[in-house]
C-alpha cells in the first residue's frame, strides 16, 4: 500500500510540475484574417511567457508558397539582439535574444504577408522552435499550445472598383 501512495504522489508532483516545464506559447495575431490577392496584411508574432523570464526566442514557421509570400518583417523593442532572420521559399526563421529577459505577453515581430493566389494559407510553427528561460536556458516553449494563423486570400477588389469608376466616368 505504501508503494501505491508513493507512486500516486510521484505522479501528482510530475503533473503539477509539467505545467511549469513548458509554460511559454507562441502565437500569430490575428489568428484568422482575410486578404485580397496582391495586398499585404500584417501579422504579429508573439510570445506569452506565463510570467517566466525568457531570454531568447527561435521561431521557425512554414507557409504555402503558392498562396502567400513574406513581403517584410519588422521587430519590436523586445528581444533586441538579432541572431537569425531569413524568409522565403515557404519558411521563416526568427531568432532573437534579450540580455535582461522578457516577461508577459510580448510582441516580437510583425510579418507582412502578401496574398498571391485565392484560397487558404495556413502559417504554422514547426520543429526547432524554442524559448529558453533566463534562469537556466532550459526550453520553456509549449509547442503544442502554440497557435499559427489562417490567411484567406480572396480576389482583389481593386480591379472591379476601377472598372466601376471607369463606367461612371463614361456615363457622366
Amino acid at each position: 500500500m505504501k508503494i501505491l501512495y508513493v507512486a500516486l504522489l510521484s505522479i501528482l508532483i510530475y503533473l503539477l510540475a509539467a505545467g511549469n516545464i513548458l509554460a511559454s506559447t507562441f502565437s500569430l495575431s490575428p489568428g484568422k484574417t482575410t486578404i485580397s490577392s496582391g495586398s499585404v496584411v500584417p501579422v504579429d508574432f508573439k510570445i506569452n511567457t506565463n510570467n517566466e523570464s525568457i531570454n531568447g526566442v527561435s521561431a521557425y514557421l512554414a507557409y504555402p508558397l503558392d498562396r502567400v509570400e513574406v513581403e517584410w518583417i519588422t521587430y519590436s523593442e523586445a528581444f533586441p539582439v538579432q541572431a537569425e532572420e531569413s524568409y522565403g521559399e515557404g519558411n521563416i526563421k526568427i531568432s532573437r535574444g534579450s540580455f535582461l529577459g522578457e516577461t508577459g505577453d510580448v510582441t516580437i515581430a510583425t510579418i507582412g504577408f502578401r496574398g498571391k493566389a485565392i484560397g487558404e494559407a495556413v502559417v504554422s510553427f514547426i520543429d526547432g522552435s524554442f524559448a529558453p528561460r533566463t534562469s537556466d536556458s532550459s526550453d520553456s516553449l509549449n509547442f503544442a499550445g502554440s497557435t499559427g494563423a489562417t490567411l484567406t486570400i480572396q480576389e482583389s477588389q481593386v480591379a472591379s472598383t476601377d472598372f466601376f469608376c471607369f463606367l461612371l466616368e463614361c456615363i457622366l
